[in-house]
């Protein structure tokens, strides 16, 4: 009964055992290939790793700079765009140049408590500050024209909330600290 009727037929064993030989080898070839191919590319992945983790770095450091710090052209150039490049509606980007008013308010105050601002600091901040003003009503503007009044409304009140805090905090620093009165009050008139 066996040998009318074997489990394997003999020859089918023989084609499956080359087959599987000649995979093995196509794999090991693809194997190496690849292996080699890492090796070349790796001193590449290294090299951007560190090229990220140092412009991570420099990036996320440079969030807390304030005018005349050496970071703080990357925080204004480079993460704030990267920041209004990711603001896809007209009202992200709103609230984004809100946002960017804001931090040049800020960066005033920080400047007149530490004693460092001064006259070009002044004007150059105030610049800033009404770029970001005009381009904040000008996506308000797109906000009102798309019928979306509820949302136009909703972004010029904060928008005006925070530039009222702001214009209290400025007034409040210009009257404690009357050396810089005259450097804050363009500022305070933008406001």
């Amino acid at each position: 009964f066996m040998e009318q009727r074997p489990v394997r037929n003999i020859a089918v064993a023989r084609q499956l055992i080359e087959e599987r030989s000649k995979s093995a080898h196509s794999a090991y070839a693809e194997v190496s290939a690849l292996q080699s191919l890492l090796s070349r590319l790796q001193p590449m992945f290294i090299a951007l790793f560190i090229a990220l983790l140092i412009g991570g770095g420099t990036s996320f450091a440079a969030e807390n700079a304030l005018p005349g710090d050496t970071l703080y052209p990357i925080k204004v150039s480079m993460n704030e765009e990267v920041g209004s490049f990711l603001a896809f509606s007209e009202e992200a980007q709103a609230r984004f140049d809100t946002r960017r008013a804001e931090r040049r308010l800020e960066e005033a105050e920080q400047l007149t408590v530490k004693g460092r601002l001064d006259s070009e600091t002044s004007a150059a901040i105030e610049s800033r500050f009404a770029a970001h003003a005009k381009a904040f009503e000008e996506d308000a503007q797109a906000i009102a024209a798309k019928h979306n009044s509820q949302a136009a409304f909703e972004v010029h009140s904060n928008f005006e909330a925070s530039l009222g805090a702001h214009e209290r905090i400025l007034a409040q620093l210009a009257l404690e600290k009357t050396q810089v009165r005259a450097v804050l009050e363009p500022l305070l008139l933008s406001v």
